[in-house]
């Protein structure tokens, strides 16, 4: 088939007048085959030639046309698609070699071997083809002339090729650039979508001009922009309760002093009614010279979180408070034991010694045998009312209750120095106000479980106790000379993990109990454990 009809030349004005018809399109974002058909039209009028641009696929392997309005319907069908090699005529050779290609005989060429038979039906002799490529460097495609007679361009004709060529590479170029945007946005959105938190982004005003669904199941329905959000916004601060004010918002702050916020927590009631808790963040955009231009903002709904966290807590005072009550039973038990040997079995065995005793003075016609059993058994009840005694005092000295810690401590730390061969220094005030029972029994326990651990572990022929008032706290040391603790061990039993801490871990129940807590030191050097728990400073 024959090309169609090309106008006579119009005045050279015309080309002014229609490349700016092409600029216009591309400046209003008209589709790239428009405005590439009317840029081969103005060529084409000032020409007399044929003119067409073929297009190179995103992926640089083929060339397809993307305009040629005056191109005969038999070449036009020939040269639609076809791989970029270059060998695939004057087009694919110029973007391989980044130059204008010109076949003055496609007959008789080897580059337009595939398509000899489309030239000849469609009467074209010669094509000229020049590449225009991207702002870094990536090939875009060519503008191509074909004329009916085998003849290279004139000085016209290249001037005209190159300003079409500008003008197709711009137009190009820009619709990639807009493609790209596309697909970013695009991508953007499918990330949004699948986000489990909500993200919005606003502009300078707070208006939002992006919201994915996660902030609007979070808000309850489709939030407002500026002031009428802030306005129907109800939130309080989660640590005080105190209500989150206008300008409290982490958005507000970000638009307005370029502030960044992390993970606010905030109570809200959503548009719904819903009660909720958020965990609120805000970010600045900010332009190129540094000026807030708008906000990205992230919301988490962690009102599950929260609520399991308050369960959580709740469980744990309970135990707390099921631990400390079990504990004043353990005291409570102690308590009654020692005081039962001290007022039955103790009572039993000295009445014990005194019939033994009274039998040996009367024990007239005893064999030297039987009084030395006598005299035996005189010792053993002696030595049993010695441990039963022992025994009692260990379980809950009495001088816990009659004297206070002090005494009791002294008491201790005699009877464990005599015991264990360890020497106890003692570094006590004069005189110590009287605590509560419960806070004394628990201080007496730690400083007896230290003791223990000192003899079963430390390996230190010394041992140190000190007591003071330090402020509004009292602050109890226990501390040896011995071999210390390996780190890990130390870590274990700071943060009560493994085994090893059930020792320690009691301690720091009992402390807990009445507000005090419990720190360990261990190295080459010895083991300091350090008690410190809130009192009322003596008067």
């Amino acid at each position: 088939m024959t090309a169609q009809p090309i106008p006579e030349l119009p005045d050279p004005e015309t080309l002014l007048g229609g490349e700016r018809r092409v600029l216009e399109l591309i400046a209003t974002g008209a589709p790239l085959a428009e405005t590439l058909d009317a840029l081969c039209r103005v060529i084409d009028e000032q020409s007399g030639l044929v003119s067409a641009v073929f297009v190179v696929s995103r992926d640089g392997a083929l060339l397809s046309c993307g305009a040629g309005p005056h191109l005969p319907d038999v070449w036009r069908e020939a040269t639609q698609s076809f791989a970029v090699t270059p060998t695939a005529g004057a087009c694919g050779k110029a973007i391989h070699e980044r130059q204008p290609i010109v076949v003055p005989d496609v007959i008789a060429s080897p580059l337009y071997a595939q398509w000899r038979e489309a030239a000849a039906a469609s009467g074209i002799a010669s094509v000229w083809s020049t590449p225009f490529f991207s702002s870094d460097g990536r090939a875009l495609g060519t503008f191509a002339v074909v004329d009916r007679e085998p003849r290279p361009p004139d000085e016209r004709d290249r001037a005209l090729v190159e300003r079409a060529t500008h003008l197709a590479c711009i137009a190009v170029e820009r619709d990639h650039a807009e493609q790209s945007l596309r697909d970013s946005e695009r991508l953007l959105r499918l990330v949004m979508d699948a986000l489990p938190v909500g993200v919005l982004v606003v502009d300078r005003a707070g208006d939002i001009i992006l919201a994915n669904p996660a902030s609007l199941r979070i808000w309850g329905e489709r939030i407002r922009s500026g002031e009428e959000r802030y306005a129907r916004s109800k939130a309080w601060w989660h640590g005080t309760g105190e209500p989150v004010t206008r300008d409290g918002w982490a958005s507000a702050r970000a638009l307005r002093e370029g502030e960044t916020s992390v993970n606010e927590l905030v109570d809200i009631e959503a548009f719904d009614g819903v009660r909720k808790t958020i965990q609120n963040s805000a970010v600045p955009i900010a332009d190129d010279e540094g000026r807030v231009t708008g906000a990205v903002i992230v919301n988490e709904d962690v009102s599950s979180r929260i609520e399991a966290e308050r369960k959580l807590h709740e469980s744990l005072d309970r135990l707390r408070g099921l631990t400390g009550n079990l504990m004043r039973a353990q005291d409570e038990e102690r308590r009654r034991i020692a005081q039962l040997l001290h007022e039955t079995t103790a009572q039993d065995l000295a009445a014990l010694k005194m019939h033994l005793a009274a039998l040996a003075r009367a024990g007239t016609g005893l064999s030297d045998a039987d009084r030395w059993i006598l005299a035996e058994s005189i010792d053993l009840t002696e030595r049993s009312m010695t441990g039963i005694r022992t025994l009692s005092y260990v379980l809950h000295p009495p001088f816990l209750d009659e004297g206070g810690l002090l005494s009791a401590l002294r008491w201790y730390a005699g009877g464990f120095s005599s015991r264990s061969g360890i020497t106890v220094d003692l570094d006590l005030p004069e005189v110590f106000p009287r605590l509560p029972q419960d806070v004394e029994t628990a201080l007496f326990r730690v400083v007896q479980e230290a003791l223990l651990n000192v003899h079963h572990h430390a390996e230190s022929p010394t041992a140190a106790i000190h007591l003071r008032i330090d402020g509004p706290d009292l602050l109890l040391e226990i501390e040896d000379c011995g071999h210390g603790m390996a780190p890990q061990l130390v870590a274990q039993l700071t943060t009560d993990a493994g085994a090893p801490g059930v020792g320690i871990a009691g301690m720091r129940e009992r402390l807990q109990q009445f507000g005090g807590r419990l720190d360990i030191a261990s190295g080459a050097a010895g083991t300091r454990l350090t008690v410190r728990m809130p009192i009322e400073a003596p008067q």
